[in-house]
């Protein structure tokens, strides 16, 4: 839940592709997925983020943009509705 809570704040954040997050965060689009147990691309990552601001700005818009558009209450609940009401 956090990394959603994260992102709806518009917070570009960056993980290790494991359990659901590739579902979440598409690299380099709304924030960064760095290799399991590679702590120079996870470094670079960051640094990269606290030195481009409009890096920064432009993945934090598209995080907030995703989690509106498939986890905000609204979308979970048309997204429910299609699978106990059209299925």
């Amino acid at each position: 839940m956090s990394l959603l809570e994260a992102m709806s704040v518009g917070v570009p954040c960056v993980a290790t592709p494991v359990g659901g997050i590739p579902d979440i965060i598409t690299d380099d689009v709304n924030g960064r997925l760095v290799p399991l147990s590679a702590p120079v691309p996870l470094a670079h990552a960051i640094v990269l983020l606290l030195r481009d601001q409009s890096y920064n700005e432009r993945l934090g818009t598209a995080a907030r943009q995703t989690v509106e558009a498939r986890f905000s209450a609204t979308s979970v609940e048309v997204a429910l509705s299609r699978i106990y009401w059209n299925s």
